[in-house]
């Protein structure tokens, strides 16, 4: 009959939970079912001299469950096809515990433009 020394099973069992707890990298957080986003900006009004963007902008994003409760800790992301996003464009941005998630757009050359926010299951 074989034995295995504990030493050697002591060893797999560090090497097996080093696996398991790597495997658990955190995702982004997705809102529940029904949840809404109010997105505003400060200036409520881009101002262009030129067609150039004079002074960044503020982007808010709040998100809310079904009804109406802000909700903290949820992952925005915020894109735009004009001006300069920080943080960068596609970075995930938490929601405080007010719900609201920050971006600011920087100028750059350019009249039209897309602001967007994407969230989760909305």
């Amino acid at each position: 009959m074989t034995t295995i020394p504990k030493r050697y099973l002591v060893r797999a069992a560090a090497l097996c939970a080093t696996l398991i707890l790597g495997a658990c990298e955190s995702g982004d957080v997705i809102a529940p079912d029904g949840s809404t986003i109010a997105l505003s900006a400060s200036p409520a009004q881009i101002v262009l001299a030129g067609g150039i963007q004079q002074d960044p902008v503020t982007i808010m994003a709040t998100v809310f469950n079904s009804i109406g409760v802000p909700l903290s800790g949820q992952d925005v992301r915020f894109s735009t096809s004009s001006g300069v996003l920080d943080p960068p464009a596609g970075t995930p941005v938490t929601t405080d515990r007010f719900g609201n998630g920050h971006s600011q757009l920087d100028p750059l050359v350019g009249v039209e433009a897309d602001h967007r926010c994407l969230l989760g299951h909305l």
